[in-house]
This record gives C-alpha cells, structure tokens and sequence, in this order.
C-alpha cells in the first residue's frame, strides 16, 4: 500500500497565554491531521509564545488557503500570526559567514548528504576567504565588505541578495558582524538563525 500522505509545517507567534496548545492541537485533531511533532516555547521575558508543529494529512485536496482560512477563529482569539508550509519543499536559506569554515563546512556537509532539507542560493560573507568552499559547492558566493562607514550599504545590499534569491531563511554560521536593528526589523517575520 502507497503512503498517500503530505506533511505540513504550522509555526505560530503570539502572546503567551492560558489553552494555545490546546487549541490549535484541537482544531488540528478535528481535522484529522496528525501530529508528527510537536514544540513549544514560552519566553517570560517577552510574554510571547512560539511553536512548530510538523503534521501530515492524507486529504489530496489541502491546500494551504483554505487551510488558514479554517484556522483564523483562532488566529484572532490569540492575535497569532501563523504559517504554513509544504514540508516536501526546501527552505531557501542564505548563510552568512566571516572567515572560519567550521560551521560553514558542517552545514554544507548536511545539506550535500541530505540531512538538511534546505536550497542554498547564496553564501555572503564581509571576506573572500571561503569563496572556494562555496565554488566547490557550485553555490554562489557574495563578498559583501562591512566597516563601521559601509554598514548600511552592506546591509542593503544583503537585503536584495535575499530579495533577489527569493529565500526565507537567514543563517548566520559564524558571521561575526552585528546585524542593526533596523536590518533585524525588516526582516521581521522570516527566519533567523
């Protein structure tokens, strides 16, 4: 028998507050999604909650619109922002990195054996060094030079590179500059780590 199923990934902000859990886990088990996993955190100092939970439906018809449609009741009663997303589908991440190699080398290790379920359209760096590592990869590389007069350009310039591949998801793998706030605030929203 053929495995019919689609998994899906829900991640949820919002206030932290008393039956989010419960509620989404609900409406999920109403609909008869399962759950294949499951993580919660609460962070005091800002009052605010986040999850992701991986599930898989064997309904052909999901789709994505509907599928959040169904849930703003509670998008509104926990004033949630939420995403859904098709787990068959890589996320489009750019990593960032200076000059050591070491994160960098594990990540490309993961994503050419297939245990991260990534696309990579772009490395950046503020130095040349790991440019060949990228171009064994065939994954392009950025050199995008920072220094305390060029920061905003720098950052503009990284801000259309993410732009222009389309990507969701921003890695910082040893990147040792600091991203200003204003850059962080456009970024509000997508991926970060």
């Amino acid at each position: 028998m053929t495995d019919t199923s689609r998994s899906y990934i829900l991640t949820i902000s919002c206030p932290d507050a008393v039956g989010i859990v419960a509620a989404v886990t609900g409406f999920l088990s109403a609909h008869d999604y399962f759950i294949d996993e499951s993580a919660h955190f609460g962070d005091h100092d800002t009052c605010q909650f986040f999850s992701r939970i991986r599930f898989h439906t064997h309904d052909e018809n999901f789709s994505e619109p509907q599928f959040k449609a169904a849930f703003a009741d509670i998008c509104r009663k926990f004033s949630m922002e939420c995403a859904v997303h098709d787990a068959s589908i890589p996320t489009r991440t750019i990593i960032m990195v200076s000059r050591h190699d070491h994160c960098l080398n594990d990540l490309l290790y993961r994503y050419r054996t297939g245990s991260l379920h990534i696309e990579i359209p772009a490395i950046v760096s503020n130095h040349d060094d790991l440019r060949p590592l990228a171009e064994w990869h065939n994954i392009p590389f950025h050199h995008v030079p920072v220094d305390p007069d060029s920061r905003a350009a720098a950052e503009q310039t990284l801000a259309g590179i993410f732009a222009d591949t389309q990507s969701e998801l921003l890695v910082l793998a040893r990147y040792m500059q600091i991203l200003s706030d204003d850059f962080c605030a456009s970024m509000q929203g997508l991926s970060l780590i």
